[in-house]
């Protein structure tokens, strides 16, 4: 009985060398960016939360996005507060084009920590993708509560535009004073003096 027990133990110990190894192996090739081969020799194995970290990983670096999503999914049930996580599937997913999908990530990691600029922040910008003009004028006022964020300046006169809203020339006007370089700021504001002047006004495309 004693014997087996020590077999059993040392195929054990073999066995977590081995994977030790392998791990380390797969390491070094990410390291050489040879991505394919780092997950080749980690399907080999089972599906530790370094392993499968590592394979999502991989897969992102070859641009095989929905398969990145796949691997980082295992994790979510048993990891649903883990903030880490959900920021990768909330980039990966935008990267593979749900933005719906990568707004419900951003939203969850901003209930975990709401206080959070940066979170606060990529949640507008999540909002704004998705075009939910509403939803990116609220999330942009929580962010200016603690910072003035020009590039949400330009993003609050897009939403307050489509909404119909001239208050949308009033952020364009701050984005513009905050970054004379934002030309599509300048260009939306000219658009919208253009479009409101009297149309006899008008020649050859300049407002008089």
């Amino acid at each position: 009985m004693k014997t087996k027990l020590f077999f059993f133990l040392l195929l054990l110990m073999s066995s977590f060398a081995s994977f030790s190894q392998t791990e380390n192996e797969a390491r070094e090739l990410i390291r050489q960016h040879r991505y394919r081969e780092a997950i080749e020799i980690l399907q080999q194995f089972p599906d530790t939360r370094e392993n499968i970290l590592m394979r999502a990983r991989s897969f992102e670096e070859l641009l095989n996005f929905p398969a990145a999503i796949r691997e980082y999914e295992k994790l979510l049930p048993d990891n649903l507060n883990d903030t880490d996580l959900l920021l990768s599937l909330a980039e990966v997913t935008w990267r593979a084009g749900d933005a719906d999908a990568s707004l419900r990530y951003w939203t969850q990691i901003n209930e975990l920590s709401p206080g959070n600029l940066f979170f606060q922040t990529r949640k507008t910008v999540a909002h704004y993708r998705v075009s939910d003009w509403q939803g990116t004028i609220d999330a942009s006022q929580k962010v200016f509560e603690q910072d003035s964020i020009p590039l949400l300046l330009r993003y609050l006169g897009d939403a307050y535009t489509n909404l119909g809203s001239t208050e949308g020339m009033f952020y364009y006007r701050e984005a513009i004073a905050r970054n004379p370089a934002d030309y599509i700021s300048v260009m939306r504001l000219g658009n919208i003096y253009y479009n409101s002047a009297p149309a006899r006004t008008r020649i050859s495309g300049y407002v008089l």
